[in-house]
Formats: structure tokens, sequence, C-alpha cells
């Protein structure tokens, strides 16, 4: 008896084989996503201690939480998640390596950017 597989089994065995390759398992942020999150945090850091630090007005830890809250949910994870995948990735020297890396080389690329934006003639 020679029969044909269907072709939904192909595409599952596929989806199987392509979620087992997945090495967290979704349960931290991908590299490049944690990328963004960091960045994104990294200019809050900068904007507190410019600009919030400088209010004495204002209450400094409630200020930093609230920008947090929002980089978070502007970048659709939550600060559980985000900790959790801080944690791995320290944990994991080369991956940690790879993510400040890979953090310094999209710092560069978006200066870069913003210089030829403000040198470009008008």
């Amino acid at each position: 008896m020679n029969r044909k597989v269907p072709r939904i089994w192909w595409m599952m065995l596929l989806i199987i084989t392509a979620a087992a390759c997945n090495k967290n398992g979704g349960k931290y942020l991908d590299l490049n996503k944690m990328k963004l999150v960091m960045w994104d945090i990294t200019q809050a850091d900068e904007f507190i201690s410019y600009y919030v630090k400088k209010d004495t007005t204002r209450n400094l830890q409630a200020a930093t939480d609230s920008l947090y809250a929002k980089l978070f949910a502007l970048n659709g994870v939550t600060a559980a998640q985000f900790q959790q995948s801080f944690d791995y990735y320290r944990n994991n020297p080369g991956k940690y390596k790879i993510l400040l890396d890979s953090l310094t080389q999209y710092s560069s690329r978006i200066r870069e950017t913003r210089y030829q934006n403000l040198a470009a003639p008008q």
C-alpha cells in the first residue's frame, strides 16, 4: 500500500518542529523585543535623570514607575515579563553580550540617522 501523506500532516510537523526549536519556549522576550524594551528604558532613565530629578515637586519613584508602566504597555510586555527576561539574559553571559552589542548597534544607527537628518538641507 503506497499512501501519500496529506499536506496538513507536513504542516503540523513543521509547526511542532518550529515550536520545539524555540529554546526558551516563549517564556522570555526574544532578543529583538528585549533590545527595543531596553532602549526605551534607557531613554526613560535619561529623561528621569535630566528632568524629573530636578523637579523637586515631583515624587521621583512615582514618576519612574508611571513612565516604566507606560513604556511596558507600549511594547506589549509586563514588568514581570521584562524582569524575568532580563534575569535570563544576565544569567547567560553569551546571550547578554549579544543583547548589549545589539543595543549598542541599535543606538549607533539611531544616532547616525538623527545626525543625518539634522545635517540634511532644509
